[in-house]
């Protein structure tokens, strides 16, 4: 086994400091796909504890190929902290999804560097992975073609989103990969700036079960039959602005008229405002914080009927 530890150089910044990206590189020296997995280009997405048992795994395991971990994709999107929150998703510069970067010309920005950068890593790759995390979230993988849905299903996760590579994410990391033929998944790991062991343990599980597909590692791979994915989501929108508590859980299976959350506003004169399901169906992603202006995205609900399988 060999093990690979390089600097990617980006730039430098205006305090004289290079910026670089760290990747490293477990290689077999067998024949054998080679698989690219990053995590971290949002800042505050922690997706470490999943990399980190990977590799760990992987050192004694890899049977055949290689694989090369960029454990944090974009160490600017860390930088952006205030007090004790990491505000990684949109770059403090622009105002711009720091995963909307890819693929787009760099003309002096260098968020479109790092993204440029992890792309033409990644596209020498058989197979992608992206880790990110969710609001507070179950986990669940997202992909952008349908093909793709014979890897997804031996992840093993309940919640599947194909999210059709429409203009709105032509410029995602997924999408360019699917434009320059190179298979890939994203998986939301779970809450956002959370560490929880059973999501870390899921989603490590899944990984291994696809690299035994791909043979990489050793064992036969759980083949999900019951394999199921949704394209669209239902979303609960805050109808007033206040203080939000939740009366169910993630996952909590809801029939349509059941309150999922209910709104406490400002004026004390006005009643509590209840938001009941549309619908019959899943509760699987919730607002991270309790603070709500109207409009805000509350809830997101899988309804029963938009659950496909293949």
């Amino acid at each position: 086994m060999k093990i690979i530890e390089e600097n990617l150089s980006i730039g430098s910044l205006a305090t004289g400091e290079n910026l670089s990206l760290k990747k490293f590189v477990l290689d077999s020296e067998k024949p054998g796909k080679f698989v690219y997995i990053q995590g971290g280009i949002h800042g505050g997405e922690v997706t470490l504890p999943i990399i980190k048992k990977l590799f760990d795994f992987l050192k004694s395991n890899l049977i055949c190929g290689k694989i090369e971990f960029v454990p944090f994709a974009n160490p600017l999107a860390w930088r952006q902290q205030g007090y004790c929150y990491t505000m990684g998703k949109f770059s403090f510069v622009n105002g711009i999804d720091f995963n909307r970067c890819f693929g787009k010309k760099e003309n002096g920005n260098i968020n479109c560097k790092i993204a440029n950068t992890l792309l033409s890593e990644a596209e020498k790759a058989d197979f992608a992975i992206d880790l990110h995390t969710a609001m507070t979230s179950e986990p669940y993988s997202i992909f952008s073609s349908l093909s793709y849905a014979k890897f997804v299903k031996y992840l093993n996760l309940q919640f599947n989103n194909y999210c059709e590579p429409t203009p709105e994410y032509v410029n995602t990391f997924d999408v360019q990969l699917l434009k320059k033929g190179v298979d890939n998944v994203v998986i939301e790991c779970g809450s956002h700036d959370k560490v929880e062991e059973e999501n870390i343990t899921k989603i490590f599980d899944g990984i291994v079960n696809l690299f035994k597909h791909f043979g990489i590692v050793a064992g036969n791979a759980d083949d999900n039959n019951n394999f199921l994915y949704y394209e669209n989501a239902t979303k609960l929108y805050a109808p007033v602005g206040g203080i939000v508590e939740f009366n169910k859980k993630l996952k909590s299976k809801l029939s349509k008229g059941d309150v999922v959350c209910s709104v406490t506003t400002g004026d004390l004169t006005k009643p509590i405002v209840e938001i009941k399901s549309p619908c019959n169906g899943i509760l699987f992603r919730v607002s991270k914080t309790h603070i709500c202006d109207q409009c805000a995205e509350l809830a997101y609900i899988i309804d029963n009927n938009s659950f496909k399988s293949i």
